[in-house]
C-alpha cells in the first residue's frame, strides 16, 4: 500500500508545476523540456542535427554507445568525409547547449543532463532533477496492472494518470528514423494496453460515463486505429 502512494504522488506530477525546479521531459507526443513551465527549447537557437542527437541520447539514455552505432543510426545514408568528426562536432554543440540551459534555468548545483565519452563509449544521463514522462508512464502502468486484481478503484486511477501522460505517438514530429519505430511501437502498444485494461475495470465498476469519456480522448489521439473502434463494435 505505501508503494502505492508513494507512485500515486510521483505520476500526480503530470506536469511540474512552476513553483519547482524540476526540468520536465516530454516525449510521448511533441518532444519538449520544461522548467518552470518554460520551454527550454524556444530559449536559444537550434539546429535540426543538435535536436535530433538530443533525441537520440534520451531514448538511449543510461546505455553506452559507440560513435559508429550513433552515426549509422542517425545518419545512415550519410556522404560525410569524416562521420566521427561530424559527431565530435554535434556532441560539442549539444554540451555547449546543456550547459546554456543550465545557466538559464538557474541550475548550478548539478547537471540535470550530462553526456561524457569514455573508453570509446559515449553515455547520456539524466540528473536527480529531471522528470521524464516515459519513466512515471511506464512504472505507473506496471502498478496498475498489479493492484488490477486486487483492487480496482487504485488500479482505474493508476491507469488514468498513466494515460494522461500519453499525447501521442513517441517523440512526434521527427523525420523518418528507422531508430525511433521499436520504441513508438513499444508505448503504442502500452498505451492501448493500459486503455483497454482501463475499460474493461471501468465496464466492471458499471461506470458507463467514465467508459466514453475515456473513448473520445482516445480517439482524439489516435483517431485512425482500428483495434480501438474494433473494440466499441
Amino acid at each position: 500500500m505505501a508503494e502505492y502512494y508513494q507512485l500515486q504522488e510521483a505520476v500526480s506530477m503530470n506536469i511540474p508545476s512552476r513553483d519547482t525546479d524540476l526540468v520536465a521531459i516530454f516525449t510521448l507526443g511533441d518532444f519538449d523540456i520544461q522548467c518552470q513551465g518554460e520551454s527550454c527549447l524556444a530559449l536559444c537557437e537550434r539546429s535540426y542535427k543538435l535536436m535530433e542527437l538530443l533525441r537520440y541520447f534520451i531514448t538511449f539514455r543510461n546505455k553506452r554507445l559507440l560513435p559508429e552505432t550513433i552515426i549509422d543510426d542517425l545518419w545512415p545514408n550519410n556522404d560525410f568525409k569524416d562521420p566521427k568528426s561530424v559527431l565530435r562536432t554535434q556532441v560539442f554543440r549539444l554540451r555547449k547547449w546543456i550547459k546554456e540551459m543550465q545557466f538559464i534555468t538557474n541550475h548550478y548545483h548539478g547537471p540535470w543532463l550530462e553526456l561524457i565519452f569514455s573508453n570509446g563509449y559515449y553515455l547520456f544521463t539524466l540528473g536527480d532533477e529531471c522528470w521524464l514522462d516515459t519513466d512515471i508512464f511506464e512504472e505507473a502502468i506496471k502498478k496498475a496492472d498489479l493492484l488490477a486484481k486486487q483492487n480496482n478503484l487504485q488500479a482505474i486511477d493508476l491507469y488514468q494518470q498513466a494515460l494522461a501522460l500519453y499525447k501521442g505517438q513517441y517523440m512526434a514530429g521527427t523525420l523518418h528514423n528507422e531508430w525511433l519505430f521499436p520504441f513508438q511501437n513499444r508505448y503504442h502498444r502500452l498505451y492501448l494496453q493500459a486503455l483497454f485494461c482501463l475499460l474493461e475495470l471501468l465496464n466492471n465498476n458499471k461506470a458507463y460515463k467514465e467508459i466514453i469519456e475515456v473513448y473520445e480522448g482516445a480517439v482524439a489521439i489516435e483517431p485512425y486505429d482500428e483495434t480501438l473502434h474494433l473494440y466499441f463494435l
